[in-house]
């Protein structure tokens, strides 16, 4: 990390004890290109935020670019890095929630309390799109 302001929290860090569900939460900033995304897979949906810069993803082979204020989903198990390994410049926020085993996904716990009802839809909307890209997210 680069910027004093960036964080990553990990499943098992003191921060993420109340949601044991989210596996990855975090804010980073490059000022510059960085060879550090390598091919992985989450064991959950990992959504992406640019808060600026061009962030540009292989998605099992299919090229995926997002821009400030666009959102990237990759599905559970779904291969995927940055393209030629490489991560910024600008910033970016992730977040990774758990939902279970390959294809039986669920939330569980005080992820699906605070998601109330709406947690199977959601789920369903991100783990079973076959794009990886969202767009521009709606102001607000």
């Amino acid at each position: 990390m680069t910027d004093p302001d960036d964080f990553v929290f990990s499943a098992g860090d003191a921060a993420l004890t109340e949601l044991p569900e989210i596996l990855m939460f975090g804010d980073t900033h490059h000022r510059i290109a960085e060879p550090q995304l390598r091919p992985h897979y989450n064991a959950g949906i990992e959504f992406c935020l640019s808060r600026s810069g061009i962030y540009r993803w292989d998605v099992e082979g299919a090229p995926v670019e997002i821009r400030k204020g666009e959102l990237s989903v990759t599905r559970p198990w779904q291969l995927h890095s940055g393209q030629d390994n490489l991560l910024g410049p600008g910033r970016l926020m992730w977040l990774v929630i758990a939902t279970g085993s390959p294809g039986s996904f669920s939330f569980t716990g005080r992820l699906c309390e605070i998601l109330g009802n709406e947690s199977e839809e959601i789920l369903r909307a991100f783990s079973g799109t076959s794009t990886a890209f969202l767009g521009d997210l709606p102001p607000g």
